[in-house]
């Protein structure tokens, strides 16, 4: 009798589905003449955010935050800004990312809700 069959994606296959999803946001973004703090806010995203959110930002152990979902836009970017600082709930804080960091992480957030 034939065992059961694990489905269960590895560590390695789903990192590789990260990284290439964050490598097409980047030559997206640079096909489009991105700025500087956007290309930044997609490496940025990759390294603090997509573990949780998602790198298509769809969700899983955070909310889903891109195009479709609304857990943003009624916010200001200084709001958003201070989301990521803070991390209200379970979501862990970001206070050490320096200004531009966060602006950049902002950008990529509201560029990816556009759903540009």
């Amino acid at each position: 009798m034939a065992g059961r069959v694990n489905t269960t994606p590895t560590l390695a296959g789903m990192h590789r589905r990260v990284v290439s999803l964050l490598l097409a946001f980047s030559f997206v973004l640079a096909s489009c003449g991105a700025s500087t703090e956007g290309k930044l806010g997609v490496e940025l995203f990759q390294v603090t955010c997509a573990a949780c959110h998602s790198a298509d930002l769809s969700g899983g152990f955070g909310p889903p935050i891109g195009a479709g979902s609304n857990a943003a836009l009624n916010l200001s970017d200084d709001q958003i800004g201070n989301t990521i600082r803070v991390g209200p709930g379970r979501m862990p804080s970001f206070a050490e990312l320096s200004d531009e960091q966060i602006a950049s992480l902002v950008e990529f957030l509201r560029w990816m809700q556009d759903g540009s």
